[in-house]
């Protein structure tokens, strides 16, 4: 791997140790901005938000086979002049997912609104959000469930 390459690790978090080394996706620095990891749907993610060919854009790739690094598939592009920043949170049954964006409001400012890859919803209140998250797993610790 070259210095430049940036890859997601596992952790065994019941026996603490260090597992595989996944490198992210080639196509994600292509775009000089904001990269993040999260999982959705029981898949490994991986999303960027900035810059593809002079558009403000945001990507969102899905790991489909752990270990290959050519398995990683793009499955969102939005181009949106205005997201300043977006970030997946959810993925529903039937594989849409809910996007977090932060919005240029021009004269007026910033405003959030949440989105899937169909479009927008409404601008919420004037908040700021952070670190939202949608838990679908049990929050008991591993070591409970070692017998």
């Amino acid at each position: 791997m070259s210095r430049d390459t940036c890859f997601v690790v596992s952790f065994n978090i019941s026996h603490e140790v260090f597992g595989e080394i996944i490198p992210l996706p080639d196509k994600m620095w292509l775009a000089n901005g904001h990269i993040g990891v999260l999982e959705l749907g029981g898949m490994l993610c991986a999303y960027t938000n900035g810059y593809y060919q002079r558009k403000r854009t945001f990507k969102l790739w899905v790991l489909k086979d752990y270990g290959l690094k050519d398995s990683w598939n793009e499955v969102i592009s939005i181009v949106d002049p205005d997201t300043i920043i977006a970030s997946p949170k959810y993925k529903s049954p039937d594989g849409e997912v809910l996007i977090w964006c932060e919005h240029f409001e021009g004269e007026e400012g910033e405003g959030n609104s949440f989105r899937t890859q169909r479009g927008s919803f409404t601008l919420l209140p004037q908040v700021n959000f952070q670190n939202e998250f949608a838990f679908t797993e049990s929050l008991i610790s591993p070591r409970l469930l070692i017998t």
